[in-house]
């Protein structure tokens, strides 16, 4: 019998695990994944952001939300939302 799979709500305490084995992420040794990945070449065009930015894995009331904000902000980035998602741009980005 297949599974089915939980639809990822980017409002909600999720992790959109989808997109993260999509892209090929992996735990570490201490069973972390990342909380970004690249923003597809679509996603880009549909929803006019830059070349260099990622969508957010974590929905916005997971537990750890804040700090993957801050560990962009540390690394240059801010954390916006577009449509249903969050997405990571460089913090020069005109909204």
């Amino acid at each position: 019998m297949a599974t089915k799979k939980k639809k990822f709500n980017p409002a909600g305490e999720g992790f959109d695990m989808d997109s993260a084995l999509g892209h090929g992420m992996e735990r570490d040794d201490t069973g972390h994944m990342g909380s970004v990945v690249p923003t597809s070449l679509k996603q880009m065009q549909d929803l006019g952001l830059p070349q260099d930015s990622y969508m957010i894995l974590k929905g916005a009331k997971h537990p750890t939300f804040p700090l993957a904000v801050d560990a962009e902000l540390k690394r240059g980035f801010k954390v916006i939302q577009r449509g249903d998602r969050f997405f990571s741009v460089p913090q020069d980005f005109q909204e």
